[in-house]
């Protein structure tokens, strides 16, 4: 398994705002957790739920995940020693599902300050254009925050629908990981994908790490510090599950949501959408 990113690979992050393939777990162990996934949402109704927000704070196997040591090698490499891990969530899509995401940038909603930070996305099976795999606007983080409109289209999964205005360029780059393979990508990198146009759910585990000085100006909220030191004191610290979905560990997981900025607007933004 590799360890860390080559000289090469940290400039074309850079240059581009995002990269991949990294291979970062292996396929068997990917499938393995793509297969959990799977089992949780058959067998649990809250599951897209407990899977949507810190799902790493509810399940160990998940918590296991995130503390890859090949992909937190990957994650050091662009942002530094010391991060912490502000959100996990599944990004699943069912087969022959209409759900698709407009372009946009991660870090237009989430009031972290500075907006330093990169999302990591890996693929619990394969991925690619057929099954709504990603596409990036290479170079254009670059030009930072871009205005948004939000459309509340009801086949967007974004809570808001949210989209940029104009892009500033018509580039485009696909996409395509196997199992266990990640993609890294800058927060104001726009991106956007499709429709799964194939028979079987299109699951990635999609995490967002921070360096330990950047702060949330929306009020206090709680991180996993995962590698490294926190000398700056800006988030509650969150503990590690003890088990899988066991009564301690979603208390904890509930409560760290409950203190996230985006999940109190989410939380709005349906509660007005159901009154229209």
């Amino acid at each position: 398994m590799r360890t860390g990113l080559s000289a090469d690979e940290v400039e074309r992050f850079a240059r581009d705002g995002f990269l991949f393939p990294l291979r970062v777990m292996d396929p068997g162990a990917a499938d393995e957790a793509r297969a959990r996934a799977l089992a949780l949402m058959a067998e649990r109704e809250d599951a897209i739920d407990l899977l949507g927000y810190k799902a790493n704070l509810a399940f160990r196997w998940i918590d296991d995940i995130v503390h890859t040591p090949a992909l937190l090698d990957a994650v050091a490499d662009v942002l530094g020693p010391h991060l912490l891990l502000w959100s996990c969530s599944f990004a699943i899509k069912p087969p022959r599902s209409a759900g698709r995401f407009t372009w946009h940038q991660d870090a237009t909603y989430w009031g972290l300050e500075p907006p330093v930070g990169l999302t990591a996305w890996l693929a619990l099976g394969a991925v690619d254009q057929a099954n709504g795999a990603m596409q990036f606007l290479p170079g254009a983080h670059r030009d930072g925050q871009l205005p948004h409109v939000n459309t509340f289209a009801p086949d967007v999964m974004l809570p808001r629908g949210q989209e940029i205005v104009e892009l500033p360029s018509p580039a485009r780059v696909d996409l395509r990981l196997a199992s266990g393979e990640a993609s890294l990508h800058h927060v104001f990198t726009p991106h956007a994908s499709g429709p799964n146009g194939g028979g079987a759910h299109r699951i990635g585990c999609s995490m967002v790490f921070i360096p330990t000085h950047v702060r949330q100006a929306r009020g206090r909220e709680a991180a996993m510090l995962v590698r490294g030191e926190d000398r700056h004191a800006n988030f509650e610290l969150e503990p590690r599950p003890a088990g899988d979905g066991d009564v301690a560990s979603l208390a904890a997981r509930e409560t760290a949501v409950r203190m996230m900025a985006t999940y109190k607007a989410e939380q709005r933004l349906r509660a007005e959408g159901a009154k229209r």
